[in-house]
């Protein structure tokens, strides 16, 4: 403990900033902070890794000291947990910024001839020439891919993503290539594993974004793969190259082409990573993309907003659901009830919302099956499906309940699917052009990060930000007065 608070007390005392923008950038109090660095206080494993991420220590110390740390803790789950944490809370979080970000007013963009090399000083300038580079390749005819840096500074981030989240033309690919650390290797290593998942949501629900990303292992000590600056996009007529607050823009063709190859060469030999189905799909083809999940006993996880109160349609209430005039057939029916009956066949935990439950009472949505092809449940259907799901959370195996909405939120629209063994998929579901639901599924295929998920699934049953039992039983038994 003293080598880890003499250290941590020379770094915060020796910041070359001020304090308080320390605190800002670590997310502790500055109170806290001077507690640290005179030994008063040990860190906890997630305080720690935040604040060697703030002080910009070399990754192999950052590593050492997170190792102290966690010998000293006897475990390396906070860290993780925290991880994991921010990741389900950027994912729910995500489909409202991009709604804010669509909001926004258009803004007039330079149109003076970008130079073949020239300088950008300043974040909020960087970020008015992302935004600019990405509006002319949304709107220009070469529609190679962009390429995204292993880590990408926030104003060139920000940028392309007000961008593309305004566009309303085609669809473009977007490719990044990972770096992550040996699994296993170090704490610090495992949590900027989980943390590169993190790092790709924001180009993940952007529903005319067709994004992939591959990864590459390598030590901490070694240069970023296809790195030739901190952080940088690279459009198939422009570069942004950014270092710190500001950035450079290159126009050059050879010096492009030079620095695509080099990108895609590397990205070709990569491990993949993470890959979407594409648009448009929603049910037949979903059912066949989980057909090796469905073959599988390992435990799975579902995090969704309504509960799974499709799986509970037996023939009869199949037979009783109204379909909509144009699909109201036998055939329609069949393939319903096969889709349920491979789902209802594997072992399933469900977390679901208060807001979920309430909106099935209230509208007759079933949420697990596309709405066109059904019109609103009536509500004796409706207590009839409650009734089968208050019977489910009484036998406790599988597990069944709500989250928390202030500790555990969710959202409509996005659900998450962990397999042990398997990956984790995420969910997509939106209305597209024409009002009509589709569906998009990103799957993750990082052990580390199934095994963190489904460690923080227990975790949030132990640490009460799930429902017990007797309270999902309840708020059930408050629907079904409500019909």
């Amino acid at each position: 403990m003293q080598d880890i608070t003499a250290e941590l007390g020379k770094l915060i005392m020796g910041y070359p900033g001020q304090m308080a923008s320390l605190a800002r950038a670590a997310g502790i109090e500055r109170s806290t902070l001077y507690k640290f660095a005179k030994g008063e206080r040990v860190p906890s494993g997630e305080q720690l890794y935040r604040l060697t991420q703030a002080l910009g220590m070399p990754p192999q110390r950052a590593a050492e000291l997170m190792l102290q740390g966690d010998t000293l803790r006897g475990s390396s789950e906070p860290v993780l947990r925290s991880e994991v944490e921010l990741l389900l809370n950027t994912l729910f979080d995500m489909l409202r910024r991009l709604e804010k970000l669509r909001a926004m007013p258009a803004v007039l963009l330079p149109t003076e001839p970008l130079p073949v090399c020239g300088f950008i000083h300043g974040s909020v300038n960087t970020e008015q020439m992302a935004r600019r580079l990405a509006m002319e390749y949304l709107q220009g005819d070469d529609v190679r891919p962009v390429l995204v840096s292993p880590i990408c500074a926030a104003p060139l981030l920000y940028g392309a993503q007000k961008s593309f989240a305004q566009w309303r033309g085609g669809s473009h690919a977007v490719r990044q290539l990972l770096r992550l650390s040996k699994p296993g290797a170090s704490v610090a290593g495992d949590a900027g594993n989980l943390r590169a998942v993190t790092r790709t949501a924001p180009f993940l629900f952007i529903d005319n974004v067709n994004y992939e990303a591959r990864s590459v292992i390598s030590p901490a000590v070694e240069t970023l793969p296809g790195m030739v600056a901190d952080s940088y996009l690279l459009f198939p007529k422009a570069a942004l190259i950014c270092a710190g607050n500001d950035a450079v823009v290159v126009t050059e063709p050879a010096v492009l082409e030079g620095l695509r190859q080099n990108y895609q060469s590397q990205y070709s030999e990569a491990t993949p990573f993470l890959h979407a189905t594409d648009w448009g799909h929603y049910f037949a083809e979903t059912a066949e993309l989980y057909d090796d999940f469905f073959k599988r006993d390992e435990r799975a996880i579902l995090l969704r907003w309504h509960p799974p109160l499709a799986l509970f349609l037996d023939e009869e209430m199949c037979r009783e659901m109204q379909l909509t005039p144009e699909l109201d057939n036998d055939e329609v029916r069949r393939t319903v009830m096969l889709y349920l009956e491979k789902w209802k066949k594997r072992r399933l935990d469900v977390i679901f919302s208060e807001g979920g439950l309430l909106d099935f009472v209230r509208s007759g949505r079933l949420g697990g099956l596309p709405e066109e092809i059904y019109l609103p449940l009536s509500p004796a259907l409706r207590r009839r499906l409650l009734l089968r799901l208050r019977e489910e959370v009484q036998r406790d195996e599988p597990m069944l309940c709500m989250a928390d909405p202030e500790r555990q939120p969710m959202v409509p629209g996005l659900h998450l699917v962990i397999l042990e063994g398997g990956g984790v998929v995420l969910c997509q579901t939106i209305a597209n052009s024409l009002h009509h639901p589709c569906r998009r599924e990103y799957l993750v295929e990082q052990p580390l990060l199934t095994r963190s998920m489904l460690q923080y699934i227990d975790w949030l049953r132990a640490d009460g930000r799930l429902r017990s039992k007797k309270y999902t039983v309840d708020f059930i038994d408050s629907c079904l007065q409500m019909l």
